[in-house]
């Protein structure tokens, strides 16, 4: 019985020494590769930034959208996303060339004054130009007993050499059977849409010139036709026919390019510009929480990919409000910059941007 007892001892010591060998004393494997393998697979890192694949999408209100100075939209209310233009990866907004406007819904204005530019110096900017010095307004024009809202546009008109002078029912002045030199001209016309090019219609009601008047319904008679007193070369996003001026407004503008359907286009006179409509005819729906929902004047952009300043967002959300809400937000995309760092910039928690920023003319003049 002792001897038994003396082993069983004996096994439980062996067991117990064997047991804490194993537990604290033995040296730690060298894990294999198989090993290795099995923890990169079993371990992986959190993803933290996933790149978006849809568009961004900008929406704004009541803002003075400049391409260039002295060109610019009043965009009362757009929703819009914008596109990459390639080779281009990201929409980059310190790059106009690196995307594209493309409208859903919208409703603009544009000013008499940027008509004049964009004639002056996207039109008729090319040596040998036959009208220059364009100003125009717009005017009331009695027409079958209702006044009608025109577009009246003044200029010095260049009649070209080979035009002979009976076709403008003049006769021979000492001894010169044709005209070339700059006249003053006025023409009051009919603004439309052509909606089979979507470029907007100019159509002259009205042509002084030389001192003499040429109504619609006599140049429509005459051999007089707006197109042969003006002859103008291809490719400059005009085009004359008889009487009627057809204008690539879209296709002339500054970049950044914009895509959009011209749905209606209206003279407005009491606050003296021309009212555009612009979109899709069946818009849709485009569901969009605001940072601030009580901003009368803003640049909303969410979604997508979007570099805005030196940062790289991912289904960012920035809203750019006016810090004067009286008049329009006049915003200089190609000066976007210089305006932030006017600007008061606030970060949420969700990293969403909210900058209050100044008129772009109210900082450029000081």
């Amino acid at each position: 019985m002792k001897k038994l007892l003396v082993c069983v001892v004996v096994l439980v010591v062996i067991a117990f020494a064997i047991f804490y060998y194993f537990k604290y004393m033995r040296p730690a494997a060298t894990p294999s590769a198989a090993g290795t393998s099995i923890v990169e697979q079993t371990v992986k890192p959190k993803v933290s930034w996933i790149p978006s694949t849809g568009y961004p999408y900008m929406v704004l209100k009541n803002v003075k959208f400049r391409f260039q100075e002295d060109i610019y939209v009043n965009i009362h209310n757009m929703v819009s996303t914008t596109e990459t233009i390639k080779p281009y990866k990201y929409v980059d907004m310190n790059n106009v060339n690196s995307f594209a406007i493309k409208v859903i819904s919208g409703q603009v204005s544009i000013d008499p004054s940027v008509m004049d530019a964009i004639f002056s110096k996207l039109i008729f900017n090319y040596d040998g130009a036959p009208l220059k010095e364009v100003k125009m307004s717009t005017t009331e024009m009695e027409v079958d007993g209702k006044k009608v809202g025109m577009l009246k546009v003044k200029g010095w008109m260049k009649l070209d050499a080979s035009l002979p002078f009976e076709l403008m029912g003049m006769r021979e002045i000492n001894g010169l059977k044709k005209l070339a030199a700059w006249f003053p001209f006025e023409m009051t016309s009919r603004v439309g849409l052509d909606k089979s090019t979507n470029r907007l219609a100019i159509e002259a009601e009205k042509v002084k010139s030389l001192g003499f008047p040429f109504v619609k319904g006599l140049m429509d008679l005459s051999r007089v036709k707006l197109e042969q007193v003006l002859p103008i070369k291809p490719g400059i996003g005009l085009s004359i026919v008889k009487n009627t001026m057809y204008v690539d407004t879209l296709g002339i503008m500054p970049p950044p390019k914009q895509i959009a359907n011209v749905l209606d286009v209206q003279i407005n006179t009491k606050n003296n510009c021309i009212d555009v409509k612009v979109g899709e005819e069946k818009p849709a729906r485009v569901n969009y929480s605001l940072l601030v929902p009580d901003a009368k004047n803003y640049i909303y952009m969410f979604n997508g990919m979007v570099i805005f300043g030196k940062m790289l967002a991912a289904d960012g959300k920035t809203q750019m409000i006016d810090n004067n809400p009286s008049d329009f937000f006049d915003f200089y995309l190609n000066r976007y910059i210089f305006q932030l760092s006017k600007s008061v910039i606030k970060m949420t928690e969700d990293a969403s941007q909210i900058v209050y920023m100044p008129d772009y003319q109210s900082v450029v003049s000081k």
